[in-house]
Formats: C-alpha cells, sequence, structure tokens
C-alpha cells in the first residue's frame, strides 16, 4: 500500500520522475514525469495510467497525458499575506 519512486528527481536541468501507487481498494497506478527545467522556467510530459482491481463496475483503466509549461512570475508573498502584499487578519491555516 502506498506509492514507490524510483531514485530520480530533478538534477542538472532533467526532470525524470517515475512511480507507482497501489491501494488494496483501489488499484494501481503509474505515472512518468520527464522534461527539463531552468531558473525561470519548466517544461515537462506527464503521464498516469491507472487500473482497477478486477470485477470493479465501471471503467478499468483510464490514461491521461499532458504537456506542462511552466514560467516563473516572480517571488511568493511572505507567509500569511494576501495576494498584492496585503497581510491576511486571523489567517489560522496550519
Amino acid at each position: 500500500t502506498g506509492c514507490q519512486f524510483e531514485p530520480n528527481g530533478f538534477a542538472n536541468g532533467t526532470i525524470n520522475v517515475r512511480g507507482t501507487c497501489t491501494s488494496p481498494t483501489r488499484g494501481t497506478m503509474q505515472m512518468t514525469m520527464t522534461g527539463t527545467y531552468t531558473a525561470t522556467t519548466m517544461t515537462a510530459q506527464v503521464n498516469q495510467q491507472m487500473q482497477a482491481l478486477p470485477n470493479t463496475q465501471g471503467p478499468q483503466s483510464i490514461r491521461l497525458a499532458g504537456q506542462l509549461n511552466a514560467r516563473r512570475a516572480g517571488d511568493c508573498p511572505p507567509a500569511g499575506a494576501a495576494p498584492g502584499g496585503n497581510a491576511v487578519a486571523g489567517n489560522s491555516a496550519g
């Protein structure tokens, strides 16, 4: 039960993530994410394949695939600050 990831990750401008999640009541999911990144950009292919347990009602398998393109938009606001730099009163998230 749970997820296992191969030794991989983000290193030297390359993205290589592979993992498998297994649930005794839901089935399995395999995912990959491969691509490249810089200090200001990221591009990756993301793929998932999910397989339901035998005799499960509904679809037995599903595949998802997508392209991720991202660019750095700026610094994150300080903790507790609302977008635009205004402090959030009474924020008790945590």
